[in-house]
């Protein structure tokens, strides 16, 4: 996961799916679904580590996760001097849109799935996108303007917000491409 190719490093990371999420069984993955509404980096069919199947409201425990992906060179906020604060960067954005367009995509797809893969939910599981050096983007003359601890205070305050406020509560996690190289090696 040494390259800044998207499609390199999602290659490398399909062996090490499980290592996405946490204490479920991973049933099934796939790399470049494509639907209607574009191609989806992976999705990752999981389970509880305990399953039972509903026979009343046929449903399973089995649960279709959706990750959206961008290269390792590409930042995740970007310095708005006009405000003083981060923003997300075009690519984080993107990535958001294209994660929330696939996984509604899918939970429209619910009988394909649960007849292909015996999931009956579908869930936004994440972005993995640049690397802890390219977390941020600014310039040296704004970044003149902060003493390093208020820069980091900011940067802090960026990550927390947007985490307790949109990922958090939408189950959403944000990767970077050096924390996937941590867990793979883990």
């Amino acid at each position: 996961m040494d390259t800044g190719n998207e499609n390199a490093c999602r290659d490398a990371l399909i062996p090490f799916a499980k290592s996405l999420i946490g204490n479920s069984n991973l049933v099934f993955n796939k790399a470049e679904y494509t639907n209607d509404v574009g191609r989806v980096d992976l999705i990752l069919v999981v389970e509880p580590k305990e399953t039972h199947f509903d026979q009343q409201l046929l449903t399973t425990d089995k649960t279709v996760m959706v990750f959206e992906m961008k290269a390792p060179n590409k930042f995740m906020y970007e310095f708005h001097s006009g405000a003083n604060r981060f923003i997300p960067s075009k690519d984080l954005s993107l990535a958001e849109t294209q994660l929330f367009s696939y996984t509604r995509r899918l939970d429209y797809e619910k009988l394909y799935l649960l007849k292909k893969y015996g999931a009956d939910q579908v869930k936004a599981g994440g972005i993995i996108i640049g690397r802890k050096s390219t977390m941020f983007k600014i310039s040296a003359e704004d970044a003149k303007a902060f003493s390093a601890k208020d820069l980091e205070e900011l940067k802090n305050n960026t990550l927390q917000s947007r985490k307790r406020y949109l990922y958090d509560a939408a189950g959403i996690v944000i990767y970077n491409w050096d924390h996937i190289t941590d867990l793979v090696k883990s």
